[in-house]
């Protein structure tokens, strides 16, 4: 990993990342649901979207109420996938916890802190929360103070990366989201295989609760028999070393809709 210099605030506990390619009202929504105790900063990256639809996201950034956070916004030029594009929200992160969250989530009151929680008294350092898709789906009850350890090696327990809490540990000892399945597709079942064959624990945190509008942003760029063709392909590969270029931060900006300073950041691969 390259070492650069990046702003630090040391009473922002958890950073959210959350990407998004276009739907930009979708996006809002996710973040109007974030409502958590935890201090946060959100890092939004979007994936190569519409100028329409970047720009509505950093407006609405610029005018959010808990924008004293100093939310990072990454525009990249087009479309990485899944997986770059969460990485490079993983290298501008910098807090002790770190939520990945897609744009077609909502999240209910305190799932990220509840997650980021469970990794503190399970000793884990990956958490998921009960969804309404996926392997993970279930009822909400936030009085359920269960936990249940996963075990990697089994398709059926691998979490789907919709929403989850990864410990800083995590990303300096495990590593980034293998890239290789380009737009998406297998990312998040190599990921959990590595984690627990570096010998840690994650686990399913029944009492955390979000709603998954399943695959809404690859439902616009892929017809069903392709989405069908990836997992099939997906499903034959071993599983993947995560390898990634850093993106360097370059410069500070301000806003192109209100001109105050966004700390908008521009960089290469």
């Amino acid at each position: 990993m390259r070492a650069y210099e990046r702003p630090r605030n040391p009473d922002v506990e958890l950073d959210i990342i959350i990407v998004q390619h276009n739907l930009s009202d979708m996006t809002i929504q996710a973040l109007e649901s974030i409502d958590e105790d935890m201090a946060f900063r959100v890092v939004f990256v979007d994936n190569g979207s519409t100028m329409d639809d970047f720009l509505k996201v950093e407006e609405f950034l610029d005018a959010w109420p808990p924008a004293a956070a100093n939310h990072l916004v990454y525009p990249a030029p087009l479309n990485y996938g899944f997986s770059k594009a969460f990485n490079i929200g993983l290298a501008l992160s910098e807090a002790p916890y770190v939520a990945i969250l897609n744009n077609d989530v909502i999240l209910r009151k305190n799932t990220l802190t509840r997650l980021a929680h469970a990794c503190v008294e399970h000793d884990l350092i990956a958490a998921y929360p009960i969804s309404t898709s996926g392997n993970q789906r279930g009822t909400e009850n936030p009085q359920d103070y269960r936990v249940r350890i996963l075990d990697p090696m089994n398709p059926a327990e691998h979490m789907a990366y919709f929403c989850a809490v990864f410990t800083r540990r995590c990303i300096e000892d495990v590593g980034y989201i293998p890239e290789i399945y380009g737009m998406g597709m297998g990312e998040d079942d190599d990921h959990q295989i590595l984690i627990g064959k570096a010998g840690y624990q994650q686990a399913l945190v029944f009492g955390a609760f979000c709603e998954h509008r399943h695959r809404a942003t690859w439902k616009t760029t892929r017809t069903e028999a392709e989405r069908r063709q990836m997992h099939e392909y997906a499903v034959t590969l071993p599983v993947q070393t995560p390898t990634m270029q850093v993106i360097e931060p370059r410069v500070r900006i301000t806003s192109r809709t209100t001109g105050k300073d966004l700390h908008v950041i521009h960089g290469s691969s």
